[in-house]
């Protein structure tokens, strides 16, 4: 496992570190207790894997002048990591209060063996530099650094088997109805189930050295593969729980996303129509957020059609009307069309708008002055709720056959 191995899987986790300090920072106070372990999981971890990278732990041991220096920041990070995953696991399975007693444990325990193995460290001898996984068994003979090894490795071993068991027996607890938290669950316990795999091997190279056998190949070769495929397990595991969790509401904005953007750019030939009668109505975004907001331009363009139609009141002029509708009638009726009245009704409104558009038709563009108040305020404050629907069907009719020839037939009267 190389470099960029270690330093992708540091980086993944730095991402959803990221996003679960955000989650913590817009979290109701009753929340934050819950997912503090899950931030402290993340951090502990991200320094875990970067500090494991080969490059950088060179680097670390040179600059500050101590061999092996970043296999104790590997070993005391990842003790935390796993005490955190042990305090994670406790805040969801109990309420807020049984699980901080709880954690104490926990707290206890690991904190304890992460002073035992800096204390280990510290006093045993000055040995060459060693990777991550040479380490282990290169020093298992080692006074003092031999039990440092054993130490990380069983309490390691300890708290992923425990964790991967609860996280188990969480899936298949969870409700029929989220199946992909089951599986995100089911996942993370499969990287967690090869990661203390990776361990047990560890562990077993370091026994087999104190009996003068050899397990160089499993402890240096099988071992970091299996490492590498639990941490990249573990984290995809990770992502799709929130994914899961907010399936349902993904969908629907990307649903409502792609439905606003389509009636947007439907009303755009309604919209380039209808500029004409007082360009000076149409709105210029304040902030650039609002330029990039779909939902606000489609607002506005709404609310601008809306505008220059009732400065257009194509409907004032009740022959106008009556023509546009025996004239739809006679088509459907020659046509055999079983179109919906809605339909019928948007074609007409589309002819209209057009006649009124068009010098020969005898309405032209009409002063708004002339044509008295608006039928009510409230249609305009509430035209992207109540109009969009139709105002997106007239669209749609506007550059159609059909209001070619219904506009002919009645440009012809």
């Amino acid at each position: 496992m190389g470099d960029a191995e270690y330093i992708g899987a540091a980086l993944a986790i730095f991402v959803l570190l990221v996003y679960k300090l955000w989650v913590l920072r817009r979290a109701p106070l009753d929340r934050k207790p819950a997912i503090r372990p899950i931030c402290a999981v993340c951090a502990t971890g991200f320094f875990n894997w970067l500090f494991a990278a080969p490059v950088i732990a060179v680097h670390v041991d040179r600059a500050m002048r101590i061999p092996n220096l970043s296999t104790l920041l590997v070993g005391c990070f990842g003790t935390a990591t796993v005490c955190f995953i042990s305090m994670m696991l406790l805040y969801w399975h109990y309420p807020r209060e049984r699980a901080w007693r709880a954690s104490r444990w926990p707290l206890c325990g690991y904190g304890l063996a992460a002073a035992v193995m800096i204390v280990l460290f510290v006093v045993g001898p000055a040995v060459p530099e060693y990777g991550v996984f040479d380490f282990p068994t290169a020093v298992a003979t080692v006074p003092y650094l031999g039990a440092y090894s054993v130490i990380q490795l069983t309490t390691w071993a300890i708290g992923l088997g425990h964790a991967a068991v609860l996280y188990r027996r969480f899936a298949r607890e969870t409700p029929d109805g989220q199946p992909w938290l089951s599986r995100g669950l089911t996942t993370i316990a499969i990287g967690l189930t090869l990661l203390l795999c990776n361990l047990l091997i560890l562990l077993c190279a370091v026994v087999v050295r104190w009996f003068g056998g050899d397990l160089t190949y499993w402890s240096t070769a099988v071992a970091p593969t299996i490492n590498a495929a639990g941490g990249i397990i573990g984290v995809l595991g990770a992502s799709i729980i929130p994914l899961a969790t907010r399936a349902k509401s993904i969908q629907e904005f990307v649903n409502r996303a792609n439905a606003t953007f389509r009636d947007h750019r439907a009303l755009a030939p309604l919209w380039r129509a209808l500029r004409g009668v007082d360009p000076g109505m149409v709105h210029t975004p304040a902030t650039v957020r609002e330029w990039a907001s779909i939902e606000a331009r489609l607002f506005w363009r709404i609310i601008e059609i809306n505008d220059w139609l009732y400065q257009l009141r194509p409907y004032s002029d009740s022959a106008l009307v009556s023509a546009v509708i025996d004239a739809v009638v006679e088509q459907r009726r020659h046509l055999g069309d079983d179109e919906s009245a809605e339909a019928a009704l948007a074609l007409v409104e589309a002819v209209l708008i057009r006649a009124a558009l068009h010098d020969e038709a005898g309405v032209g563009r009409t002063n708004a002055s002339s044509l008295g108040a608006a039928d009510s305020p409230d249609q305009a404050r509430n035209a992207f709720v109540r109009e969009r629907a139709r105002l997106v069907a007239t669209a749609r009719a506007l550059t159609t056959s059909a209001a070619d020839e219904i506009l002919g037939v009645v440009v012809a009267r």
